[in-house]
């Protein structure tokens, strides 16, 4: 994963060998204004080999990296977020996990819109703070796969509209042929909201 935000490139996980899944933990922050590396620790680090790293379950804050981890050997869902700033230098966990995947905010903070247990993090002073969800059929029942047809941040709010959700599809096949599912994407909700935090 790689990401750029306010001067500074991230680096984290990756593979010792071409074209195999993410298997390291460790990475780095550059600072384009200093010119030098910043580590990132192995240690407290979450597995990428358990559950593989994308990026939809990345992100930068601008100050904090923050990964939703698998959870170990059942490897399935709900996940919790695991946070690294370097000015704090270490690895932490949310308190709760959740079934979808965070948004970031402004102020370096991180949002959970998991409609049974929304939160907000600041994960430079480890806060982890419950708050309420405008009242939408957008947010009933998200699951991992949902995303928005529209999704932007303006100045502090975030803007969603049009929820959409995945689901497995397997496709008639010609003489019995074996066939892999593929999933495909549903407008499920044409609501919108406006978040403020």
């Amino acid at each position: 994963m790689a990401a750029r935000a306010a001067r500074q490139l991230v680096v984290w996980s990756g593979s010792t060998t071409h074209g195999t899944a993410p298997t390291l933990p460790d990475g780095g922050v550059y600072s384009l204004d200093r010119t030098r590396w910043s580590p990132i620790p192995a240690q407290g680090a979450p597995d990428p080999a358990i559950g593989g790293v994308f990026a939809q379950d990345l992100g930068w804050t601008g100050e904090a990296l923050f990964y939703r981890e698998l959870p170990g050997a059942d490897r399935g869902d709900p996940r919790r977020l695991a946070f690294f700033d370097p000015s704090i230098g270490q690895w932490w966990r949310s308190s709760t996990p959740s079934h979808v995947r965070p948004w970031t905010l402004a102020h370096g903070r991180v949002l959970l819109p998991d409609p049974a247990n929304p939160r907000l993090y600041h994960p430079r002073t480890k806060l982890d703070c419950s708050i309420a969800l405008p009242s939408v059929p957008l947010f009933t029942n998200l699951q991992q796969g949902t995303n928005f047809a529209v999704q932007a941040r303006i100045g502090d709010e975030l803007v969603v509209w049009g929820r959409m959700d995945t689901e497995a599809l397997r496709p008639p096949c010609p003489r019995g042929a074996p066939c892999l599912p593929y999933e495909a994407a549903t407008v499920t909700s044409s609501h919108g909201a406006v978040i403020t935090p």
